[in-house]
């Protein structure tokens, strides 16, 4: 699953679909968000090039 966004409501995304535990892969995608990662644990994508080449 692809989150738009990283910021806040992004990260309480995150926190209900582990409440729920989801088991499917997580990213985020963020042209803005300089970091790499969120939690140290979901990759953070800032180019929609990435995004594409993503199976």
């Amino acid at each position: 699953m692809i989150i738009i966004g990283a910021g806040n409501l992004g990260k309480h995304v995150i926190d209900q679909l582990e409440q729920d535990d989801y088991q499917g892969e997580l990213l985020f995608f963020d042209e803005n968000l300089r970091a790499k990662t969120i939690y140290n644990k979901y990759l953070v994508i800032s180019s929609n090039i990435r995004v594409g080449r993503i199976n």
